[in-house]
């Protein structure tokens, strides 16, 4: 029997309502694209000329920005993460001077999760030259290492690279999302247990320090692991900085830490890439 045209209509109004795609594409999760993540460098291991050229990518809503990391470090879906600690190298000009790029692969080979480039000396295409160099370094690597840009959300844009970690003077997290869209890694830093994840557009937070820091003499005082722990039960992943070395990785674990970040631990070594390996192995045990 043909339809009639009551029912054409309504068949017609109801293509309208639905659009070109089925609703259950058009609002999946955050996690859903996390496979966008995942796919791997280009040929060229270099920035997304497509992207850079469309725009600044629009945030999909509070909820989604807030929650990125946090998803990810879900069992579905971040197995590898959940399981095994991260470890965070912030290095700046200095510590990028003495490595070659072999010697910066090296360092993301023996078991760095992620690169923190952090160099105030630096600006405009200075910077930006150093943060392909990071870029370069960790698409170039057998594993999958994330890269971080301090402060400067236009420099991590345009190297490619996966999010922003800011500090006290740099703009908000919010601002920074608005830039780099929803799947950006954004973290801050923080002195204050009690700060940790007031800034819900914040993926992560580096708290700092727990103990006396390796790298540079400091007037704050130390955390320790009883403020770790308070800080960890706020619900947001923390990375504890200041003090880390092999010795004390494991106590920073059992405080509740998400993982480390580390400068003179590694930076200050001899062989960079054999302490990023021994930070590695502690971690693990």
């Amino acid at each position: 029997m043909r339809a009639g045209a009551g029912d054409r209509r309504r068949r017609s109004r109801h293509r309208e309502r639905r659009g070109g795609g089925d609703g259950a594409r058009r609002h999946r999760g955050a996690d859903e694209h996390g496979h966008r993540r995942r796919e791997g460098p280009r040929e060229d291991g270099a920035r997304d000329e497509a992207r850079r050229r469309g725009g600044a990518a629009r945030v999909r809503g509070r909820a989604h920005a807030a929650s990125a990391l946090r998803k990810r470090l879900e069992p579905a879906r971040r197995a590898r993460i959940l399981l095994t600690a991260i470890l965070c190298w912030v290095l700046d000009g200095a510590a990028l001077a003495r490595c070659g790029d072999s010697a910066l692969r090296a360092v993301c080979d023996a078991g760095v999760d992620w690169l923190q480039l952090r160099d105030r000396s630096q600006s405009g295409a200075a910077l930006l030259a150093a943060a392909d160099r990071v870029v370069g370094a960790a698409r170039a690597s057998s594993r999958r290492v994330r890269v971080v840009v301090n402060r400067r959300a236009d420099v991590a844009r345009a190297a490619g690279a996966d999010g922003v970690h800011l500090g006290f003077d740099a703009l908000t997290a919010a601002r920074a999302r608005a830039l780099l869209g929803w799947e950006a890694w954004i973290g801050v830093s923080v002195h204050d247990p009690a700060a940790v994840g007031a800034d819900p557009d914040a993926n992560y937070a580096h708290l700092a320090p727990i103990f006396a820091p390796l790298s540079k003499t400091s007037d704050r005082t130390p955390v320790g692991l009883a403020g770790l722990r308070a800080a960890s039960r706020a619900g947001v992943p923390v990375l504890a900085q200041g003090g880390v070395e092999p010795a004390n990785a494991r106590a920073i674990l059992a405080a509740g830490a998400a993982g480390v970040a580390v400068t003179g631990s590694i930076s200050a070594a001899d062989d960079p890439a054999r302490a990023a390996a021994a930070l590695r192995s502690a971690l693990d045990a």
